[in-house]
C-alpha cells in the first residue's frame, strides 16, 4: 500500500493535487498539455511525472490523451487536498488567537 506521505515527493503530492483540481474531482481525464498550464510546467516535466505516478499505481497515463486518477490516486489525492486545507485552517485560526 501507498499510503505513507513519506513515499512521496511534494512535487508528486502537487501533481495529484493538479490533476484532482482539474480532473472535476477525479471524474475525467486531464490533459497534459492543461495540467503544465496550471502548474507552470513543461508539458515534458508532466510527462516524466505522470510516468513516475503510473508507476506508483496512482494515475493511468494515456500517452497523448492525458491522464486520471486510479481509485488509489484518487484517495491519495482527496487526502492531500484535505491535509492542506486543515493546514491553511490551522494557520489562519493561528494568526487570529
Amino acid at each position: 500500500m501507498f499510503s505513507a506521505s513519506a513515499e512521496r515527493s511534494s512535487s508528486e503530492e502537487n501533481h495529484l493535487k493538479a490533476i484532482y483540481a482539474l480532473s472535476d474531482r477525479g471524474q475525467r481525464d486531464v490533459s497534459t498539455t492543461a495540467i503544465a498550464s496550471h502548474m507552470d510546467l513543461k508539458a515534458s516535466s508532466i510527462t516524466s511525472m505522470l510516468k513516475r505516478l503510473s508507476e506508483k499505481g496512482l494515475v493511468e497515463h494515456r500517452p497523448y490523451r492525458g491522464a486520471g486518477l486510479t481509485e488509489h490516486g484518487l484517495r491519495v489525492a482527496t487526502s492531500i487536498v484535505r491535509r492542506h486545507r486543515l493546514f491553511r485552517a490551522h494557520v489562519a485560526w493561528s494568526s487570529h488567537h
